[in-house]
């Protein structure tokens, strides 16, 4: 009995080092994935449209940070679409040694067409999604 509570200590005490240390990892990369995040965007030109038409891009500290899991940092941040908004989720994977980008994820909180937007690129999207064809 002795030789199986030294295996299961160990194995629940290797469990929470995991823990412990991936949690930690996570916690410090959080403002480097924020910057990552930031610069991405901006090289993107990810923006939004004011209710009058005109582009909003979103500012650093619009976003946000959260730990997703041990060595997991998600990164949210919005723009607006006249009165809704598009929300952009980046998820990272955050080890002691390296950050890299896993999966990114644009939730539109109101599935509606645009109405910049001609018929032929709303026929041409599923679901009533096209990308925006005005740059202006």
């Amino acid at each position: 009995m002795n030789v199986l509570k030294k295996i299961v200590l160990t194995a629940l005490s290797i469990g929470a080092l995991y823990f412990c240390a991936g949690y930690l990892t996570a916690w410090q990369a959080k403002q480097a994935c924020v910057d990552e995040s930031y610069r991405s965007a901006q090289q993107r030109d990810v923006h939004g449209y004011r209710m009058g038409g005109g582009k909003v891009r979103p500012t650093r500290g619009e976003f946000e940070a959260n730990i997703a899991g041990p060595f997991q940092v998600e990164v949210v941040y919005s723009v607006p679409r006249d009165m809704h908004a598009t929300i952009f989720v980046e998820r990272y994977l955050t080890l002691p040694w390296r950050r890299e980008f896993r999966s990114s994820e644009v939730i539109q909180l109101v599935d509606a067409p645009d109405h910049r937007l001609g018929e032929s690129a709303l026929a041409a999207a599923p679901h009533g999604q096209a990308a925006r064809t005005d740059e202006t």
